[in-house]
């Protein structure tokens, strides 16, 4: 009996001292900042620039900035990825070069945005409301510049953000390195905090449709990154130890890795700490 007793004992034993199962690796996600449309323009960050930043990458899968609604599931790549402009289109800057990368790397793409973007922007009438509001923004700053409103406080902010956005518009002109750094992350998330503050000094007592439509906005914008960054850490559970690149506009930078960064399963990057970029030569 006491050898029954001994055996099972330390096989009891033996069962509690088992090795824990292995953590899953994290993946590495590198989220790229993109300026749509302005790709076509710059000298510094052209296309073809951003499709050798992602190729020297090596990821495992490409992560894009778009709807189901712009995405053809059946060939797993961008509906519109043309480039340069064409007949039927302006051009795709950064769907084209993503999607010219994955086919060099023979890599999976996907699409990361709030899936109904395009629906829910037309429910909402999106652009409409915001054509208004920031109409009304606009025209009380100027009622503030000329004097017709005595609000100092106001009028100090205004002035720091006709500052602020000026230095968005520069740094958009400059590489994609300077793009992609924190201090460009800072001057977003400034813009947006000092708008905030402006459109309660200004608006509150003078437009409340429009006020409550910027309210709408800011709710939105977080509502869609939160989606979004829901959406890249789907992507990196399914490439565990792996690596992502993530194709986005630039001023989504600061908020998905806020979003991301206390996440488990994913290691954030900058691409220029990972690839020795030349950017002249891929020009």
């Amino acid at each position: 009996m006491r050898t029954v007793c001994l055996i099972f004992a330390v096989c009891s034993l033996a069962a509690g001292c088992a090795a824990p199962a292995p953590a899953r690796r994290p993946a590495e996600v590198i989220i790229v900042g993109t300026i749509h449309a302005g790709h076509l323009h710059s000298s510094l960050y052209t296309p073809e620039v951003l499709r050798q930043i992602v190729v020297e990458l090596k990821p495992d899968a490409i992560v894009h900035e778009l709807p189901l609604s712009q995405w053809d599931v059946a060939s797993g790549r961008p509906l519109q990825r043309e480039y340069p402009a064409s007949d039927t289109g302006p051009g795709c800057p950064e769907n084209w070069a993503g999607d010219q990368a994955a086919q060099l790397l023979h890599i999976r793409q996907i699409p990361f945005d709030r899936p109904d973007r395009q629906e829910h922007f037309k429910a909402t009438m999106y652009f409409e409301r915001e054509r208004t509001a920031f109409g009304a923004l606009d025209a009380r700053r100027e009622e503030l510049r000329s004097g017709k409103i005595d609000k100092p406080a106001a009028a100090i902010l205004s002035e720091f953000f006709s500052q602020i956005l000026e230095a968005e518009v520069k740094l958009d002109k400059c590489s994609p390195r300077e793009i992609n750094c924190q201090a460009y992350d800072q001057v977003i998330r400034t813009k947006s905090d000092i708008r905030q503050a402006l459109v309660e000094e200004v608006l509150a007592d003078a437009d409340s449709t429009a006020l409550q439509d910027m309210r709408f906005f800011d709710r939105d914008w977080q509502e869609r990154n939160e989606i979004m960054a829901s959406n890249i850490l789907r992507a990196a559970s399914q490439h565990p130890g792996g690596r992502l690149v993530v194709l986005t506009g630039a001023a989504h930078r600061y908020i998905l890795r806020d979003l991301l960064i206390s996440h488990a399963d994913v290691r954030l990057r900058e691409y220029w700490e990972v690839a020795d970029f030349d950017s002249a030569k891929a020009r």
